[in-house]
């Protein structure tokens, strides 16, 4: 396998931390931004989208940080399950959905522009998901009993927001994140179960 992706964490990592925690081996083809215009419309990545998942016979998936394939080939995907199918699902768009407001953080035109949308993700966006979250993870560690895509999906975000020595925004997330207490030990599991990977990674900013 080898993955695609900035040398960033993002919507990466959730692979990343997947396949570490499942033990497989995978190559990084790590592209710089300086690369990506010209690799967007060569065709390689469906619809010009990163990350991709290659595959040995060259064939490259792509992944929006949505693993269902890979949490069904290494069993952190609850097929024949419904219900726990829905959970890991719409707990996985909810951050896809949420993602941008974050990167905007960093990525938005004007330094005005970016604090707004910093302002805007800490006082609404980021609560709102963990409130939710917070609901969903009443009485359990993991959203589905055990550990899922979802809680990779999660987890990774957590890792960006809150557990990110780079990240700037690192102490305001965290406070938003102390009002939510089944998020908290939900974080505090977690970090705990992937800490080998958290501590081998390189530091990125986002």
């Amino acid at each position: 396998l080898k993955l695609h992706y900035f040398p960033l964490y993002g919507r990466g990592e959730p692979i990343r931390m997947l396949l570490d925690h499942a033990g497989v081996k995978f190559e990084e083809n790590k592209i710089t931004f300086a690369d990506w215009p010209a690799l967007k419309t060569s065709g390689k990545f469906e619809g010009g989208f990163i990350p991709g998942l290659e595959w040995k016979d060259g064939t490259v998936m792509l992944d929006l940080g949505d693993p269902q394939m890979l949490g069904i080939e290494y069993g952190y995907y609850p097929w024949g399950d419904f219900e726990k199918m829905w959970i890991c699902d719409s707990t996985i768009d909810a951050i896809n959905d949420i993602f941008p407001k974050f990167t905007d953080c960093f990525f938005a035109a004007s330094d005005t522009a970016k604090a707004e949308a910093l302002k805007a993700f800490l006082e609404n966006h980021l609560p709102t998901l963990l409130r939710i979250f917070d609901a969903r993870l009443k009485g359990r560690v993991y959203f589905t009993g055990k550990l899922s895509i979802a809680d990779f999906a999660f987890g990774a975000f957590l890792s960006q927001t809150v557990g990110n020595p780079g990240s700037p925004h690192g102490a305001a997330c965290t406070a938003v994140l102390k009002k939510f207490p089944n998020c908290c030990n939900f974080w505090e599991n977690f970090a705990k179960e992937n800490d080998a990977h958290l501590k081998a990674r390189p530091s990125a900013f986002i």
